[in-house]
């Protein structure tokens, strides 16, 4: 059926769902690019789901990238799976496709449905859902074995490779990099990276804070940086970060891939900031103090039983606990090779921990190169993004002659 609106015919309407800034950041950022450079006629509309990590501050800057018409709230994308009452706003064509770049797989098998659209997902782990979709694009071998066993027809799955690697973009090199931020030849610099989530930020910026003093304390010709993740307070410093006594720069969000390029090290949660410094050989080291485990996000059923007043507090520390004891790798680096390529300081650990780690390594020239190459080669290469795309534009292309 024709789509009867005029100048649409050429038209390609992709509605992309997703959740958590790991997603919006590594996965539909590059997909955007990709898809605008390859086809500035397509009108992307992301659908943001229901997600325990979520800072508030994705719409805002999912709104940013290239070719979004629209961006709708989770309470929106219920809302249209629900009672099939379009969001305001939201025009896609009789034709389309879905693409899903995050989150529970049922809420793009729902609104694959509601609008008649053929969907496409990525996944890096499993699916469900799956005879909702099209296509399977995937990670790596690990990944397509596990959705074949799944029964997923094995001509429906292509391997393409992981999606954060197109999302790091940084626009120096290493050289011009640490010469914009006025690192000399001589000078070891180390990246302090708080997270994206408020609330746990809140907290692990005073213990930054203390391991750069204890640093400091020990050797003077250290040099500090620090980035504020753009999903935190919208990109700006909270009050937190910005009153220290620490001679440290503030890194733009636009420029937060150049500081990774400049820095020798970086100190960092778990989570998407981990695979961009793997992917520009950024040695780091993972800390993870749980003096506030009560702040840490959880998925699930120990997610919901956070929340219920009396028992979530009980159920928050069964669930971290749970957690800590079924993941074995933190960094995403680290869980791609199956090894500890970076240093995962977890649990009953000091700011004076992290320091003393931070400083052996600095001192470790030959470590630190080794981790670097290691890292580069784990993440794998560029192009994941295009393949998607790819994927995308032939179905939706075999949809329209249908």
């Amino acid at each position: 059926m024709e789509d009867p609106r005029p100048g649409r015919l050429n038209a390609i309407d992709v509605a992309v769902i997703t959740n958590a800034p790991g997603e919006v950041a590594g996965w539909v950022t590059p997909f955007c690019r990709s898809m605008h450079r390859r086809n500035g006629a397509a009108r992307i509309w992301i659908f943001l789901t229901p997600c325990p990590f979520s800072t508030g501050h994705e719409m805002g800057i999912a709104r940013q990238l290239p070719g979004v018409s629209g961006v709708f709230t989770p309470s929106q994308t219920i809302s249209f799976i629900l009672s099939g009452k379009r969001p305001r706003g939201f025009d896609a064509a009789l034709k389309g496709i879905v693409a899903h770049l995050g989150g529970d797989f049922w809420y793009s098998a729902r609104i694959s449905k509601r609008l008649g659209f053929r969907a496409v997902a990525y996944s890096d782990r499993s699916a469900t859902c799956i005879s909702s979709f099209e296509a399977f694009a995937v990670e790596d071998e690990r990944v397509r074995d596990k959705l074949a066993a799944k029964g997923v027809r094995p001509d429906a799955i292509q391997v393409i490779g992981n999606l954060m690697i197109d999302g790091v973009k940084p626009s120096l090199e290493k050289n011009e990099a640490r010469a914009a931020f006025g690192i000399g030849n001589d000078e070891k610099c180390v990246l302090l990276l708080p997270g994206s989530r408020p609330k746990i930020a809140r907290y692990f910026v005073p213990f930054l804070l203390e391991v750069a003093r204890t640093m400091k304390s020990v050797d003077r010709s250290v040099k500090f940086l620090y980035s504020v993740s753009p999903f935190i307070m919208g990109g700006e410093s909270p009050g937190y970060l910005i009153r220290h006594d620490l001679d440290m720069e503030q890194v733009k969000p636009e420029e937060r891939f150049n500081a990774m390029v400049a820095c020798d090290l970086a100190i960092a949660l778990p989570g998407t900031v981990t695979a961009e410094l793997a992917v520009l050989g950024t040695p780091m080291i993972i800390a993870v103090p749980l003096r506030h485990w009560d702040v840490v996000p959880l998925p699930g059923i120990f997610g919901l039983l956070g929340a219920v007043p009396g028992i979530g507090r009980a159920m928050k520390y069964l669930g971290v606990k749970w957690a800590l004891q079924k993941v074995k790798y933190l960094a995403l680096p680290n869980k791609r090779a199956r090894k500890y390529i970076v240093p995962e300081l977890v649990g009953k650990v000091s700011p004076q921990d992290v320091a003393i780690a931070g400083l052996e390594l600095l001192q470790d020239h030959d470590r630190l190169g080794g981790i670097s190459k290691e890292l580069r080669d784990v993440m794998g290469p560029p192009g994941a993004s295009e393949r998607l795309v790819d994927m995308v534009l032939e179905i939706a292309a075999r949809s329209t002659e249908e």
